[in-house]
């Protein structure tokens, strides 16, 4: 039997925006005269022509304009509240949240493939520092199986002998038959002590490689731990009030929002994605903030021009001009009062 070569073995190289603020608008104010009920009262003969039925005046005479209706809304949830937005808004919004959901999906699928990757790049590199570092066991386990299979070759041309032939070759060749006989004994023999032998190497490699193994996660739990160590001294002095909580805030939104797994979390000890991710997020709320004061701002920016340009009710009381007229008044005061609103209608 001819051994195999020992053959080299390569390396493998391994946010809630607040809803905007509504003031109240004082509702235009007129005067309280009632053209229709003073139609139906029996009135002087010098009676002028009444206003149209049905027009409201004003002090000046003009039709007080009607408030403003508010714009149609709807309720989404922000941020774990209730607020109302503008109709128009809600396609945008409909768009917006379809695109998230599309976004954390591919999300999901890239982390699946990325993660089956890692396993095959984790697998490989194992390998090949398993081959680098026990070269003489994987090189005396290939020459065993290799001794097998060329055993299995020789006993597979014996087991083509029929029994007639094996019977006509004792009977006419008694010493060659013998030869054969001890000769597929020995194969059978040599194929088990190989067998014996192979199961064994293979044994002492699995340990060597658990003892591998073990040794390379506790010098990489150990390295991780410092520079762990190093990042958080580095993200305290860069990142303002650091602390465990903010840590979690920050890796909450690299989760949500830029599909890094747990996996990657826990070992993205680079400071510098901290340090960016940090800025980002209080740049976001800074222009929420300002966001929310711009429409304070307009809001009431709104409310004071409403007051503004709203004349406001004359108070009831002894200066208060003459209002309407009634049955039960003097000839005199009614006659007071009734010119008092054709002087108003002619200015």
């Amino acid at each position: 039997m001819s051994e195999a070569p020992d053959q080299p073995v390569e390396d493998v190289a391994a946010s809630a925006v607040p809803a905007g603020v509504e003031a109240e608008v004082p509702a235009a104010t007129t005067d309280d005269i009632e053209t229709e009920a003073f139609d139906r009262m029996p009135a002087p003969a010098d009676d002028a022509e009444d206003a149209p039925e049905g027009q409201a005046e004003g002090e000046d005479g003009e039709d007080k304009p009607a408030a403003a209706e508010d714009p149609e809304t709807f309720e989404v949830e922000v941020g774990g509240q209730k607020i109302q937005v503008p109709k128009a808004l809600e396609p945008l919004l409909l768009f917006q949240k379809d695109y998230t959901q599309k976004t954390q999906a591919l999300a999901e699928e890239r982390r699946v493939v990325e993660t089956k990757a890692e396993a095959l790049a984790a697998q490989e590199a194992q390998q090949a520092a398993s081959l680098k570092e026990f070269r003489a066991e994987h090189t005396a386990i290939g020459q065993f199986e290799t001794g097998i299979a060329g055993i299995d070759a020789k006993l597979a041309e014996y087991a083509k002998i029929s029994p007639d032939e094996w019977t006509a070759l004792r009977t006419n060749k008694p010493e060659e038959y013998e030869a054969h006989r001890a000769q597929r004994q020995l194969l059978r023999d040599t194929k088990a002590d190989y067998a014996e032998a192979l199961a064994k190497a293979q044994e002492d490699l699995k340990t060597k490689e658990t003892a591998l193994t073990e040794r390379q996660l506790a010098a990489r739990t150990e390295g991780l731990a410092k520079a762990w160590e190093a990042t958080n001294a580095r993200l305290a002095k860069d990142i303002p009030s650091w602390s465990p909580q903010r840590g979690q805030e920050i890796a909450k939104v690299m989760e949500a929002e830029l599909g890094v797994s747990p996996e990657e979390l826990r070992e993205a000890t680079d400071p510098r994605v901290w340090i960016a991710v940090d800025r980002m997020m209080r740049a976001e709320a800074k222009a929420a903030r300002l966001e929310a004061s711009v429409k304070q701002t307009k809001a009431t920016e709104t409310a004071l021009k409403s007051q503004a340009t709203t004349p406001a009710a004359k108070p009831a009381g002894a200066g208060a001009p003459p209002r309407g007229v009634s049955d039960n008044l003097g000839t005199k005061e009614w006659m007071r009062r009734r010119d008092a609103q054709l002087a108003r209608k002619r200015a």
